[in-house]
């Protein structure tokens, strides 16, 4: 039995599942579903919680807060090169496709 076997097995599964935690994460899957559900949790859940957790500062201070989540793109590297090949195949210009597709650098 591996560690991530044993720790979906315990009582922290519960506390896993509050926060969206896919299972494949913590159990031996293979490495095509653990790169989708990193995917999917990042996108379901990390990103809408730090959105939230940002806009109460936002509110108290009544500025606008938010978090960078731009160097965390490369979870999805084969969405963001999709994404950006429709771009320029769609006719937007190539500067505006990297930003876009979330593969621009420095911005």
């Amino acid at each position: 039995m591996t560690w991530r076997k044993e720790k979906s097995q315990t009582p922290f599964q519960p506390l896993f599942m509050d926060w969206s935690v896919p299972l494949s994460l913590i159990t031996d899957a293979d490495g095509t579903s653990q790169r989708e559900a990193i995917r999917r949790w990042f996108t379901t859940a990390v990103r809408p919680r730090g959105e939230l957790v940002a806009s109460e500062p936002s509110a108290q201070l009544g500025t606008a807060l938010a978090f960078d989540f731009t160097a965390l793109n490369p979870h999805n590297p084969a969405g963001c090169a999709q994404a950006f090949q429709r771009l320029v195949a769609g006719g937007i210009f190539l500067e505006r496709a990297l930003a876009i597709s979330g593969l621009a650098v420095g911005e």
